[in-house]
């Protein structure tokens, strides 16, 4: 929103720049899809500089973490019959056994991972479990043995880390944690594609650009790296646009109260406006 405001300012304004101000509004950009984010980078791959409006708190920033969500699988084979010696399959008992490795790799391998420069000291990766389910199509169903079972998980990295070695790195560790399990091993896949993080060139001219609208404005400027994952990978992936993430003071993203503070959207238009004519002069 806040990105055509200052487009319309802009053009308001009826000054003669030296170059060409966009604003872009994609779709497929949360759940890692993306895919609206690479259509216009190959569409314009040339764009100087672009600045990604995410909620922020008006900081700009320079670095953001990448991860992927996962799947863990537990599958067992149908009891099948009716005898009362059979061994039921349990394959919660496995989830668990699944569910505990993971807290594990959070607290002892995640927890000792370099932290960037750019981020507070306090910042770690996480690994954070959000769903576990098996059994029956409603809560407390009853009449079936569950044979299938599912946990899904976000797993972060640093823009430093390379995916195949995240992936190595952590299925060997499971492979570890969980060989001793009976029957069938649980398997992991990811379910999205993999976020990579981003790191901003900061001697870009755009960056100085930036710097000197809030200077304008009277704002306090920061720049640090982010704790959120995004498409700010895919500036420079997909084409030769350099990045910086910045937006509007708000809170609970993603939640139902999501929101954000209309006088810092006020100031963040004022940002991107004059940071444009003062790039683009």
């Amino acid at each position: 929103m806040q990105d055509f405001y200052a487009l319309s300012c802009i053009n308001d304004l009826s000054l003669d720049l030296s170059g060409d101000v966009y604003a872009e509004s994609v779709i497929d950009e949360e759940r890692g899809g993306v895919n609206g984010t690479v259509a216009c980078r190959l569409k314009y791959p040339d764009i100087d500089f672009a600045i990604l409006s995410e909620p922020t708190g008006l900081i700009a920033g320079i670095e953001t973490i990448g991860g992927s969500d996962w799947m863990a699988t537990i599958e067992e084979e149908s009891p099948g019959g009716i005898d009362t010696d059979i061994e039921l399959p349990n394959p919660i008992y496995k989830l668990a056994r699944v569910a505990r490795a993971l807290e594990k790799y959070d607290s002892e391998i995640l927890s000792g991972v370099k932290t960037p420069s750019t981020y507070s000291s306090d910042m770690k990766l996480r690994l954070l479990t959000y769903q576990l389910s098996s059994g029956g199509s409603s809560y407390l169903e009853a009449g079936g043995v569950p044979t299938k079972g599912h946990i899904y998980f976000w797993l972060e990295t640093f823009a430093y880390m390379e995916e195949q070695d995240v992936r190595k790195k952590f299925l060997s560790f499971m492979e570890k944690e969980l060989k001793d399990i009976k029957g069938k091993i649980p398997g992991f896949e990811t379910v999205i594609r993999f976020l990579n993080g981003h790191r901003t060139d900061l001697s870009h001219p755009a960056m100085d650009s930036i710097r000197k609208a809030y200077n304008k404005i009277g704002l306090k400027y920061e720049e640090k790296g982010l704790g959120l994952a995004m498409d700010a990978f895919a500036f420079n992936e997909a084409g030769n646009t350099d990045v910086v993430v910045l937006g509007p003071r708000g809170a609970n993203p993603h939640g139902t109260d999501e929101h954000v503070e209309m006088e810092s959207v006020f100031e963040l238009i004022k940002v991107m406006a004059l940071a444009a004519i003062n790039y683009c002069r």
